[in-house]
């Protein structure tokens, strides 16, 4: 048996989940996996054009200086790049999607709802970033447009768009990415020759705006850790490359992923936002280039978000069959496109750091968690069982692993975040989580001696009735 080989042939029944369209509740069985690494790494390298990069990076570098950001920037992508790799080398060597490989993970079969709803609302939140950036471009040519009749259009466009599932999104992808590096490159040569005598690689603030939240390359990572979600993210894409080919693929969509996709763009929109004075892009790019601009920033967000909106609908799709809601993953299309629309409505783009700050703890406490359990408990210490089992008949209901790892971590990392220890304390937070979320699971696994990963034919429950009728 393979190293993580799934539960599937290990038995005979067929999976309660059942089989749905993009395989949302069951494992993709090996002939279905015809997405090569380099085409799953062509999707998620598509998330790099999201303009909310861009505007990160230009905020964290007028607030750190540029020598800060790239040191915590690289740093926090080499962790999450780490995380990442376990998440996808997992998925490609099972067909597990994040809810999946959460559920066999340590969590158990109703316990991984908890987390399929953290991804879920973590993507709807992404989504809500990136609308807000086309809004603004929209507002900024055409600012006497109302913005409640914005904010419904770009929720609802993406129904068609994500319809049709990962192959058409990858299609998508590819397709667009002509048109994005051209407008590159463009605001690229205007920002080279913009006036001014700023040294960007020198580049530091007069002064230390939030000195009492600790050493600025440490604040600089706790914004970056706020999209910890890839690593959940790259098992739903990860899932579909050849199981023979899941550590390439683990390395491309992992820590090379997380290096050049997000440090790159982090920096190019730091050095726009110097070079061009303003750190929206969505303003720059429409007072460049007028409606082409706007256009341009429209198609550059809907590639990201239709991403986002098919990686909630699996995920919803995932909690509702457990909860005896049976609809396919493309209604669950139209279900989180509504909910996004709700989610522009309150304008999260306004705050984007402070949410990543908050956010970023309970995504790694989840993150890290079943990447301490694929790592400590099941491949170094034996402690999971060689099987990755999934379905409702081999699982308890809940896993203590999982979720008590996830409970510590978020009960210590979301106080601190919210300042219960002082600006410091909330520059610390998700450290804590992280820390809290590595160590928890070998400990309780430990403790339960790994009884909860696999349940047997008859429950101990069932075993003590037997008993007692005899």
């Amino acid at each position: 048996m393979s190293e993580y080989s799934n539960g599937t042939a290990a038995s005979a029944a067929p999976d309660n989940d059942g089989e749905y369209d993009e395989y949302s509740n069951s494992p993709v069985p090996e002939s279905a996996k015809t997405i090569g690494p380099l085409s799953i790494f062509g999707v998620l390298f598509g998330m790099s054009t999201a303009l909310i990069w861009f505007s990160l990076g230009a905020q964290l570098v007028h607030a750190f200086g540029t020598v800060n950001f790239l040191i915590g920037a690289t740093s926090s992508a080499l962790i999450i790049g780490a995380a990442t790799f376990l998440w996808a080398r997992f998925a490609s060597r099972t067909g597990f999607n994040s809810d999946l490989v959460t559920r066999a993970s340590g969590f158990g079969y109703f316990g991984s709802t908890v987390t399929a709803l953290v991804l879920a609302t973590n993507c709807v939140l992404y989504f809500g970033f990136e609308g807000g950036i086309m809004i603004n471009a929209m507002k900024a040519l055409f600012p006497t447009v109302p913005v409640l009749p914005l904010q419904i259009a770009f929720g609802l466009m993406f129904i068609p768009l994500t319809w049709f599932g990962a192959r058409f999104i990858s299609l998508t992808m590819w397709i667009t990415l002509p048109v994005v590096a051209v407008f590159l490159v463009l605001v690229a040569i205007h920002a080279a020759n913009a006036p001014g005598d700023i040294d960007f690689w020198a580049y530091a603030p007069e002064t230390v705006q939030f000195a009492a939240a600790g050493p600025a390359i440490a604040q600089v990572m706790v914004a970056m850790f706020g999209v910890a979600g890839i690593g959940a993210q790259s098992a739903d894409f990860g899932r579909f490359i050849p199981s023979k080919r899941a550590t390439v693929g683990g390395v491309l969509v992992g820590p090379v992923f997380c290096l050049v996709s997000y440090v790159t763009p982090l920096l190019f929109g730091a050095w726009l936002g110097i070079q061009l004075g303003e750190s929206d892009p969505a303003i720059y790019f429409v007072g460049l280039f007028g409606v082409w601009g706007m256009l341009f920033v429209i198609i550059t967000q809907a590639r990201i978000n239709v991403s986002n909106i098919y990686t909630a609908a699996v995920q919803l799709a995932s909690v509702a069959s457990r909860l005896g809601i049976r609809l396919a993953r493309s209604w669950w299309v139209v279900i989180t496109s509504l909910i996004c629309v709700a989610v522009l409505v309150s304008d999260l783009y306004s705050h984007v750091t402070v949410v990543l700050g908050v956010w970023g703890v309970i995504v790694l406490s989840w993150v890290f968690t079943v990447a301490s359990d694929l790592l400590i408990n099941r491949k170094l210490l034996g402690l999971a069982p060689a099987v990755a089992y999934h379905s409702k008949r081999d699982l308890y209901p809940a896993n203590p692993v999982g979720l008590i790892s996830l409970g510590t971590a978020v009960t210590v990392g979301l106080p601190l975040s919210f300042g219960a220890g002082g600006p410091l304390g909330s520059t610390l937070a998700p450290f804590c989580a992280i820390a809290i979320a590595v160590i928890t699971p070998p400990i309780v696994a430990t403790v339960t001696k790994g009884r909860y990963y696999h349940r047997p034919t008859k429950s101990p429950v069932e075993l003590l009735a037997d008993k007692t009728s005899v």
